[in-house]
């Protein structure tokens, strides 16, 4: 009964998640976040991990990093930045009351959010807000009257 124990290896370094960030932003976003999941979609993600691991190795150095555990790594930094996002976005549109939060905004947050964009921001919704061009929407509302009496 001989079981494979997978050994865990180092954390990641604040240079070597720099680097990861770098490469994802720069050259291999397109692929990577791409929403296809056909077949076709699924194999130019997988070898764009596979040369991105390539390149982040001779990068960084040791210790060694696949690809699997590359990957893995970014899910887990765009979770955990995703997190905290949200997490600021609630405290803004919170009642208040207390001392004003910290906000901390790292070069990872700002790289992050120019590979995810509107995933991580979320969109601009025009009808949620009526504070802008309210008497445009008086009139609107006063026209539509007319028509309807």
């Amino acid at each position: 009964m001989t079981e494979k124990i997978n050994k865990r290896s180092h954390n990641f370094s604040s240079k070597e998640e720099n680097i990861l960030l770098t490469l994802v932003k720069d050259k291999y976003a397109r692929q990577i976040e791409c929403k296809k999941t056909d077949t076709n979609a699924n194999k130019c993600k997988t070898e764009a991990w596979l040369k991105l691991a390539k390149e982040f190795n001779s990068y960084s150095g040791e210790p060694y990093r696949d690809a699997q555990v590359l990957r893995n790594k970014f899910l887990n930094m765009k979770k955990k930045i995703q997190k905290n996002f949200s997490e600021q976005k609630k405290y803004m549109y919170g009642t208040g009351g207390g001392p004003a939060k910290k906000i901390d905004d790292t070069s990872m947050d700002n790289d992050m959010e120019q590979i995810l964009g509107s995933q991580m921001t979320g969109f601009e919704s025009e009808f949620d807000n009526d504070k802008e061009n309210i008497g445009t929407y008086k009139l609107i509302i006063v026209i539509l009257e007319f028509y309807l009496l």
